[in-house]
């Protein structure tokens, strides 16, 4: 059996500012496809989520945005 060990660690205000904009997009996508609602609607959507998930950002409190390789 392989021994695999993860390490999560807080993510970066540069890491933040490739990762924010390419998961709003995804989102956007899954929700315009799930409401059959148009690209810019599910993108003003997506950015509503996201920005009442993480209204300060990486300072929200008790939220730990981590880094993952597949975004990169």
């Amino acid at each position: 059996m392989q021994n695999t060990q993860t390490n999560i660690r807080p993510m970066s205000q540069s890491e933040y500012a490739i990762w924010l904009p390419h998961c709003t997009k995804e989102f956007a996508k899954e929700k315009a496809q799930a409401m059959a609602i148009s690209q810019d609607e599910a993108l003003k959507l997506s950015e509503q989520s996201f920005k009442s998930i993480l209204p300060e950002g990486l300072n929200t409190p008790r939220q730990l945005p981590v880094p993952h390789s597949e975004w990169r």
